[in-house]
């Protein structure tokens, strides 16, 4: 028997989804303050990063982070807001994503 909220393989997708909106603002809150390190640290080595500007995907952490780094060293945001924020989460939890 499942405990409350866990879903088939014991996966509390709530609570995932807590977590991941909690990991998503405070990186927010550095990138805001002009630390774009806030998302960069974030990223996983694997990551590739598409921008329509862009003749080809930037693959790699390394890559990515110098390219973010390059077009966002002053991001002056104001105000973020996350309005009902929902994750599709694969069935062992292992990857969310934001919808």
């Amino acid at each position: 028997m499942h405990k409350e909220g866990e879903d088939a393989v014991g996966v509390n997708k709530e609570e995932v989804s807590k977590t991941i909106i909690e990991l998503e603002k405070s990186y927010n809150e550095r990138f805001s303050v002009g630390d774009p390190g806030g998302y960069l640290d974030g990223f996983a080595d694997e990551v590739s990063s598409f921008d329509p500007i862009l003749e080809n995907i930037v693959v790699g952490k390394e890559k990515t982070v110098a390219w973010l780094s390059s077009i966002c060293s002053d991001p002056h945001i104001v105000r973020s807001e996350y309005l009902n924020p929902t994750w599709a989460l694969t069935q062992t939890a292992k990857a969310a994503v934001s919808s």
